[in-house]
């Protein structure tokens, strides 16, 4: 697996490859500049571009529809759930979200992604690892 100069996997990065949109300022019919600003996919963190009007943008790795007020996968943040072991030495709330969220979100990324989350958890942005450190706890490989 190769990564790109983005920290992207080279073969998924819309930086080097071109598969998407450039993003450069195009000019409207009224003269006007559009903007794009730097942001993160809610379910992968890779890095993205958003158009400043729209409140949505979609991930070029994961294909994830992020948006400004965050999406499902960014609502999950683990150290609300309860550590203890459950009743009678069963699954704790944590252990229990952890599973939901897998099964729900993590298997949506692409594997090379997840290995690079995984892998190279100092690259992840802040908000990002803040949210998830206790879900890479787990080590859901």
């Amino acid at each position: 697996m190769e990564w790109c100069i983005h920290d992207n996997i080279s073969s998924t990065c819309y930086i080097c490859n071109g598969r998407k949109k450039e993003v450069k300022p195009v000019k409207v019919e009224n003269g006007d500049v559009e903007k794009f600003e730097d942001v993160r996919c809610d379910l992968c963190d890779a890095p993205c571009k958003r158009k400043r009007p729209q409140k949505t943008w979609i991930c070029s790795v994961c294909s994830w529809r992020s948006n400004i007020s965050k999406s499902n996968p960014a609502k999950y943040d683990f150290y609300l759930y309860d550590q203890s072991t459950g009743p009678q030495g069963g699954r704790s709330e944590l252990q229990k979200m952890t599973n939901q969220f897998k099964n729900k979100y993590w298997i949506k990324i692409p594997r090379e992604r997840r290995e690079q989350i995984l892998n190279e958890q100092d690259k992840l942005s802040y908000e990002y690892y803040s949210r998830m450190k206790l879900f890479f706890q787990f080590n859901p490989r």
